[in-house]
């Protein structure tokens, strides 16, 4: 019951919190002066890096060789930058191995 009550107090607090024109006269937007009807730039795309031509292997069973730069990648137990490319549902599309 005493969890209900906290909820619903919170809730009205919060309402009226958004709904105060002390807090509407502060809020900005994040595109500044220009208007959602001014012509604006679209924003660019992502520009991946080319990668080379597959590097020779010296010798038999060698793993391959990395053909393009990986020193910002962040490789965790929960995060692979690799595998958003040389994912099994996405290197098709990318043309990665």
């Amino acid at each position: 019951m005493k969890k209900i009550i906290l909820i619903s107090i919170a809730i009205s607090v919060g309402l009226f919190g958004l709904s105060s024109p002390a807090v509407a006269e502060h809020v900005a937007s994040l595109r500044g002066a220009i208007g959602l009807e001014e012509d604006s730039v679209a924003p660019t795309l992502k520009q991946y890096q080319k990668d080379e031509e597959p590097i020779q292997r010296d010798y038999l069973q060698q793993p391959p060789l990395i053909p393009h730069k990986i020193s910002e990648y962040h490789i965790t137990i929960k995060h692979n930058k690799c595998l958003s490319c040389h994912s099994w549902s996405n290197y098709k599309a990318r043309g990665a191995t």
